[in-house]
């Protein structure tokens, strides 16, 4: 093993700048900075790039040794005397965490927030406005360099902020938020303009998150990790043998080629480390990155714990509700394109839907999420006297209800079969073989698109008729289609919204073998075999995809669309008349049908949609499982002159725009529209349960099933059964309209209860269209628990970070985060006096920093039985006592004495025995002494004990 060269050696070997500044090594190791020496070298193919070139590292403030073989075999001497003659002689500095600076009880991570050229050429006011950001929020003296490429380079140490981020436009790289094991390179072609890197100040991480928002107004995110790791087996591992010391470090151990860099990993490069939850991952010294490893156990996961504290300097956004709705009235009056619309539940956005379309008398299209919402949005327009009101209702609406007024169709199973097999219902089934058509023409399902056409408004609870080619038909009849016109879409979700195709390894093998001798039929077996037999499938099906001529995807788009029997080939119409003659009895019958697809809407089609959205087949979408591939494609919005307005509570600006972005490179049309958050009513009050999260595991009994997936039969845990007697006893004693949601197996295990209280119910999952059920406008507001969080499964959570190509940070906030506040928003909180309490410590940024959010412990909800009248000035007195640790107002506040003595302000040894001593002498026993004071009862003992005996 080579050895590491002497510290002493290196302490004169400097890095000089193009400002004139010299770096020396040893400089940069006082800094605390980690770093690879490098410098710009030939490699095997003779090429000149930046390489590592002295044998030794500088990480976590020590010297660690790097291979020589990846960069030469020369001593290091020779290396030392060459180094002031290479070219571009420098150091790759390592961001995050290899350098941080300890501060109080957190760390700080150097972070560089590297503008590129491009940007400054491109986006000049973008940049200034991002300099003037940083300059005027660190602390210190701004740290500022010129790059080699004429960029800027603005560092600082700041709080961990995660992996790197990269933001492009179509000219290229516009700037990089340089962070967790990243490298910033510095050599003599860089120029300090301002402080000193061995000096860097300190950024508040808001700032960063203002810079982010400015970058991608006008970029698109590059995911973080573009250079994936490679999972292996754990099998795998187990082969190298691999010795753990008691930190759960291996010794430095060879492994397969290191994917970051070309260079090749030996036995000096790799250490792994074993962690607590049983995943292992192995950091390569050479490059500082850790890029291989081995996944935790399913059931070995653990959530964290979570305590909820208010803080001091929370600065919240509130509008009175007037302004609010001044925001949505202007949106309804000037928007136009295709516009996300957010606003909190309860400002109004209905009401001014409808106001809309009373005031300006235009024409509109009104999607809601349930039947029972569009039946309460149809009377309120009604009783708004708009000039005519039509209530769609889908083919299995009301199957309890009359046919023809409320049950559209007598039949609807079998419509539905047709239409999804590619075939026009209306001639196989209705105009031959209905006995109802007549009836259905003027009242049913067949009248419903002369009667739209004929209203001002049409409420529909159909999102997809906008947004799903397979509804293009339907939707060309009965969306408006003028500027003056809108088209609504309440509770907008944009993660329902994308298009699930799945395509069975039955249908493949029907193609293969009836389009044998068909470039189609070579289509389909090729895209078989990449599922069954291809290590990575989806690289390989893009392949194909590449791959195929103009002439063969003309071919295999009609061959899509006809109906194949033996060397018979049938157009659509022909097939039509085929099924006429044999005119299939039921549902099953009808499904076994071949499928025919649309010109414009087929499995081709499909996979070239999805690979132009998603080129890179590592972050793409798809998957193949259980004999079936499934991939999603973003919404497509028809053509339509009108304004389309998507609207909901929990909208993102970021996921929204980047839904619908190729809708804005054809049309330029896209928009965001944020109401920010609303002052609530100021007698409505939320009660958040500070010290539990609550997620599903701890109130539900999970198993696994063969798979190792959890499931959840519905038994509920101890803890589970504890929180709902809470909830029931503080129900009991609560007056007014009252509601609970929760995960659907408890509202099902207690739903009796809950119903003997008179009290309405949701779940998550579930919550679209409850705000009639719950009756939120009644003057007394309501009184709504929520208990627990809804929850994402791993795999679904990765499933949906790649589809919106966003991190699972932001999956969870535009999920699990958005249908807490979703389940809040039932309370109508902005216009009514309500009371929402919150078993979940989640930190929801909206809710928890206001005043009006008061944390509470289980000791809390018990020491007032569940009263909330009471409550307040339980948490009150509680918070008072901790924030002047008196343990006996703790212990009075409902705090164990263990905990309160622990916390409070512990009075010296002479007070404490003198305390002890006084309420002795004032004859109260040990026992009263201990509940009195928090002393441990032993202590009070033995004090009384010494006390006695020095008497005596």
């Amino acid at each position: 093993m080579a050895k590491t060269p002497k510290t002493s050696k290196m302490k004169n070997y400097s890095v000089p700048l193009r400002c004139g500044t010299v770096l020396r090594l040893s400089d940069l190791e006082d800094a605390g900075l980690s770093y690879v020496p490098c410098a710009r070298l030939p490699n095997n193919e003779g090429e000149m790039e930046d390489r590592p070139y002295f044998t030794f590292a500088n990480l976590w403030g020590q010297r660690s040794q790097v291979t020589l073989s990846s960069y030469g075999r020369k001593t290091n001497a020779w290396a030392m005397a060459k180094w002031q003659k290479l070219e571009y002689p420098g150091v790759q500095l390592m961001t995050g965490k290899p350098t941080y600076r300890p501060s109080g009880r957190i760390y700080l991570y150097y972070v560089s927030i590297d503008i590129e050229a491009h940007m400054i050429e491109s986006y000049p006011e973008q940049v200034a406005h991002i300099q003037q950001l940083y300059k005027v929020s660190v602390d210190g003296t701004p740290c500022i360099l010129a790059t080699k490429s004429g960029g800027l380079r603005l560092d600082a140490y700041i709080e961990y902020v995660g992996k790197k981020m990269s933001f492009k436009d179509e000219g290229g790289m516009l700037l990089e938020i340089l962070a967790d094991k990243c490298l910033a390179r510095i050599d003599s072609r860089y120029s300090m303009i301002q402080g000193s890197i061995l000096d860097m100040p300190t950024l508040p991480k808001e700032t960063l998150q203002n810079i982010h928002q400015i970058i991608s107004e006008i970029a698109t995110v590059e995911e973080s990790d573009n250079n994936p790791r490679e999972v292996v087996e754990k099998s795998q591992l187990g082969d190298l043998d691999i010795e753990w010391d008691n930190k759960g470090r291996s010794q430095l151990f060879p492994t397969s080629y290191c994917q970051r860099t070309a260079h090749r990993s030996n036995r000096d490069e790799v250490r792994f480390t074993k962690h607590a939850d049983g995943s292992v991952d192995g950091k390569c010294f050479n490059c500082g990155e850790t890029w291989w490893e081995v996944e935790p156990p399913k059931h070995k996961h653990r959530q964290k714990p979570v305590r909820l504290l208010k803080k001091d300097d929370v600065s919240f956004v509130a509008e009175a509700l007037e302004k609010s709705w001044k925001f949505l009235s202007e949106a309804f009056a000037k928007g136009k394109g295709l516009i996300g619309l957010r606003s909190d539940t309860g400002t109004g956005k209905d009401h001014h839907a409808i106001l809309h379309f009373q005031q300006t008398a235009t024409r509109g299209f009104y999607s809601v999420p349930t039947t029972e919402h569009a039946k309460e949005t149809t009377a309120r327009m009604e009783s708004k006297e708009l000039s005519s009101v039509f209530r769609y209702r889908g083919l299995h609406s009301d199957s309890d209800g009359t046919f023809p007024h409320e049950k559209p169709c007598i039949n609807p199973h079998l419509y539905e079969a047709y239409l999804l097999r590619g075939y026009n219902a209306y001639e196989l089934l209705c105009a031959t073989r209905c006995p109802m058509l007549s009836e259905c023409v003027e009242h049913g399902f067949r009248g419903q698109v002369d009667k739209a056409k004929q209203a001002q408004v049409t409420v529909a609870p159909h999102p997809d008729l906008l947004f799903n080619p397979t509804y293009r038909s339907m939707a060309k009849q009965i969306l408006p289609n003028n500027p003056e016109d809108s088209i609504v879409i309440n509770e907008f979700n944009v993660f329902t919204r994308y298009l699930d195709i799945t395509v069975g390894q039955s249908r493949l093998e029907y193609l293969s073998k009836t389009w044998y001798d068909h470039s189609l039929g070579t289509f389909a077996q090729l895209i078989l075999k990449a599922c069954l037999f291809e290590e990575n499938p989806i690289a390989a099906i893009k392949t194909i995809i590449d791959n195929i001529t103009d002439t063969e995807r003309n071919n295999i788009t009609i061959a899509l669309t006809q109906y194949r029997i033996g060397d018979t080939i049938l157009s659509r119409d022909e097939a039509q008349d085929l099924q006429k003659r044999s005119a299939p009895k039921n549902v099953s019958e009808v499904l076994a049908l071949p499928l025919i697809e649309t010109d414009d809407w087929n499995l081709l089609g499909q996979l070239e949609m999805f690979f132009e959205q998603y080129p890179n087949p590592d972050r793409a979408p798809m998957r193949w499982e259980k004999n079936t591939l499934s991939f999603a494609i973003p919404p497509l919005p028809m053509y339509t002159k009108s304004r389309v307005i998507c609207m909901s509570a929990t909208a993102e600006k970021h996921t929204f725009l980047h839904t619908f972005k190729h809708r804005q490179e054809k049309r330029g049309d896209v928009s965001f529209l944020d109401g920010n958050d609303t002052e609530w009513h100021p007698d409505a009050q939320v009660f958040q349960l500070r010290t539990n999260r609550n997620p599903r595991k701890t109130l539900l009994v999970a198993e696994q099933d063969a798979n190792g997936n959890w499931i959840y039969p519905g038994e509920l845990t101890a803890s589970g059964k504890t929180y709902m007697e809470m909830i029931l006893n503080s129900l009991s004693k609560t007056d007014g309209t009252q509601a609970f949601i929760s995960h659907k197996p408890i509202v099902d295990t207690y739903r009796d209860k809950l119903d003997e209280l008179g009290v309405k119910v949701g779940w998550f999952g579930g919550l679209a269209g409850l705000d009639a059920h719950f009756d939120r406008d009644k003057d007394d507001g309501i009184t709504l628990h929520i208990l627990g969080t809804p929850e994402l499964p791993p795999h679904e959570t990765e499933y949906r970070s790649k589809l919106l190509g966003i991190t699972t940070e932001q999956v969870h906030d535009g999920s699990v985060k958005s249908e807490v506040m979703q389940s809040i928003g039932r309370a109508g909180l902005v216009k009514n006096p309500s009371k929402v309490i919150l078993w979940t410590s989640l930190d929801l940024p909206s809710v928890t920093p206001r005043d009006q959010t008061l944390l509470f412990d289980d000791t809390d909800f018990v020491k007032v039985d569940g009263d909330l009248k009471q409550l307040p000035s339980v948490i009150t007195a509680r918070e008072s006592a901790e924030a002047n640790g008196d343990v006996k107002a703790l212990i009075e506040a409902g705090v164990p004495k263990s905990t309160a003595y622990r916390n409070g302000t512990k009075p010296s040894k002479t007070e404490r025995d003198a305390r002890v001593l006084e309420l002795h002498n004032q004859d109260k026993s040990s026992r009263q002494i201990d509940t009195e004071t928090g002393i441990n009862y032993k202590t009070v003992q033995r004090i009384i004990k010494n006390f006695e005996q020095s008497k005596s």
